[in-house]
């Protein structure tokens, strides 16, 4: 292994852990963030991990294929928790479910000296808006 893939699973980790602070610090101050919702900052993206984080307490990310070329790292991996609080999103507030979900993502990274400078991350929005919603009464 290298020291992206090493950085990259560090930050599942201390995701993982709940441990924010030390998931922001694998990153550098000026890193870009591109996510389904946007492009962001290191504030907007600790904001955006703190609400996921808060809605799912229990979220970790399990890697399911890594490839690494260089500085860069791409990960095939899974996003799994439990739904247990209020997910504030772009359209609204999804209020907890109570939901087991399981959502496969793809992370890309690039290390600079000893930060991620860039990192990119998508995964498909509806498949996990269907398994945050409340099954529909039987």
């Amino acid at each position: 292994m290298g020291r992206p893939r090493d950085s990259a699973e560090r930050f599942y980790e201390r995701f993982a852990a709940g441990d924010l602070d030390g998931a922001a610090g694998l990153f550098s101050p000026d890193c870009t963030h591109v996510t389904p919702a946007g492009q962001q900052d290191a504030n907007a993206w600790k904001a955006f991990a703190e609400a996921f984080r808060s809605a799912l307490p229990d979220a970790r990310m399990e890697i399911v294929s890594v490839v690494e070329a260089g500085d860069a790292v791409a990960v095939e991996a899974r996003f799994k928790g439990t739904h247990k609080g209020a997910l504030a999103t772009p359209q609204g507030e999804v209020p907890a479910s109570g939901n087991a979900i399981d959502v496969p993502f793809a992370d890309f990274f690039r290390l600079g000296d000893d930060t991620f400078v860039e990192h990119r991350v998508y995964w498909d929005q509806a498949e996990m808006m269907a398994q945050l919603s409340p099954s529909p009464p039987s």
